[in-house]
């Protein structure tokens, strides 16, 4: 029995030196942990300093080229090739190439749609990111759940120790009532262990999510509570075909194969200039000082520069089909993952209902009533230890429920494109 008592004792000191690490630190809130990923995440950073890079590239594209400027010595004699003083006349010119009217419109057109497609990389960045920072903080809420509820639990078997060795003592229980609920308390101890371990993980993810060293503390994470979700599937669908970044970008996409495509066309068909002027000073000439304008136009539909140009509109017209063919692919996976997790929301809902309504009230009800009849003889320890095992098993599948829901629901929100709640 000294034995016994012994290792009570040490169970009990293992339980205290379990302190939860989030009691000192404030409560987090949700809409904060976002605002502060939406700031600081670097993948969300480095797809902003992405359209800045685009939309530079996309500034450029309505630029003309640089002009040239030209300075010619004619008539220089071979037997004094650097008597440039002799050259007969010196012609200084000045030139500037012009695409045909209508391309660079096409240019800044097709850099605008680029601009456009990260812009949308940008938002569905975003929402994957406020998803994962709603699926961690609903991980955190269920380690910090499953510490506080097995340390509950810890305080009850100790409760129903005292009352099996109270019984053996007098003779209403045998030894090993005593023995099996410190061997309970020990398994709960050990479950402790792990969701203890379970809650620095989810700390490290949150903290990688907002930037933060991995070790930087985290507060306890307020009581889930289901949000509400009124919206039906056919909302759901209209919503995610106007809001999901991805086809907005691959919307854009079409477009922008549309524009090279009209691009592809003028450069078969149009040509381009060269406008120059020359000024010329020929000494041993009159008039000495003399101009020549100069206009040179390229020959796109020439014979040996054609077919380049048909490869071009080939090419531009094989972009557009791919785009439609992606877009098309899109639609179909966003639809259907907003109908999976459509459903996986209704499902998670109605187990948190069956568990809130039901499930938990009756298995109160057993456990109170195991533990009256154990008390008075009716029952043995087994039948308590069970009834025990099922409120736990009970409180943490209605906590597991809730934060099904919210995971699923964060997802619904991240294939719709949109915040729902």
């Amino acid at each position: 029995m000294k034995k016994l008592a012994f290792f009570f004792l040490a169970a009990v000191l293992v339980l205290l030196n379990h302190e939860v690490v989030f009691s000192a630190q404030e409560a987090l809130n949700l809409r904060e942990m976002i605002e502060e990923a939406l700031k600081n995440n670097p993948e969300i950073q480095a797809t902003r300093s992405k359209i800045e890079s685009v939309r530079a590239r996309a500034g450029q594209s309505t630029y003309l080229e640089d002009p040239e400027v030209n300075l010619e010595a004619w008539g220089v004699p071979l037997n004094h090739p650097l008597k440039f003083r002799s050259s007969n006349p010196v012609i200084l010119g000045l030139r500037q190439k012009f695409p045909f009217f209508g391309k660079l419109g096409l240019k800044g057109e097709i850099a605008g749609q680029e601009v456009k497609i990260v812009e949308e990389e940008l938002r569905a960045k975003e929402q994957e990111v406020i998803a994962k920072v709603k699926g961690v903080y609903a991980e955190l809420f269920m380690a910090q759940t499953n510490i506080e509820i097995y340390k509950e639990l810890l305080e009850l078997i100790r409760q129903m120790s005292a009352t099996a060795e109270n019984l053996y003592q007098v003779g209403r229980a045998p030894q090993q009532d005593v023995i099996k609920a410190l061997l309970e308390q020990t398994d709960l101890l050990n479950k402790l262990n792990w969701a203890e371990k379970e809650l620095i993980t989810s700390q490290a993810k949150l903290n990688s999510l907002l930037n933060r060293s991995p070790t930087t503390p985290i507060g306890k994470s307020k009581e889930l509570a289901p949000t509400p979700l009124s919206l039906q599937f056919s909302e759901l669908e209209k919503l995610t075909l106007e809001q999901r970044p991805e086809l907005r970008a691959l919307e854009a996409g079409v477009s922008r194969s549309q524009k090279a495509i009209e691009l592809a066309q003028r450069n078969r068909k149009y040509p381009d200039f060269m406008v120059g002027l020359q000024y010329w000073v020929a000494p041993d000439q009159s008039p000495r000082h003399m101009y020549a304008p100069m206009v040179t136009l390229t020959i796109p539909f020439s014979p040996w520069t054609k077919g380049r140009h048909d490869y071009e509109i080939e090419e531009a017209l094989a972009e557009r089909q791919m785009a439609k063919s992606s877009l098309d692919a899109m639609k179909n996976m966003a639809l259907f993952e907003v109908r999976d997790m459509s459903a996986k929301v209704e499902a998670a809902r109605k187990s948190v209902s069956i568990y809130r309504d039901g499930l938990l009230p009756q298995a109160e009800q057993s456990f109170q009533a195991a533990l009256a009849a154990y008390q008075t003889g009716s029952v043995n320890f087994i039948t308590l230890i069970d009834a025990q095992r099922t409120i736990r098993d009970t409180r943490l599948g209605y906590y597991k429920a809730l934060v099904d829901y919210e995971q699923s629901l964060a997802d619904l929100e991240r294939a719709v494109g949109k915040e729902l709640s």
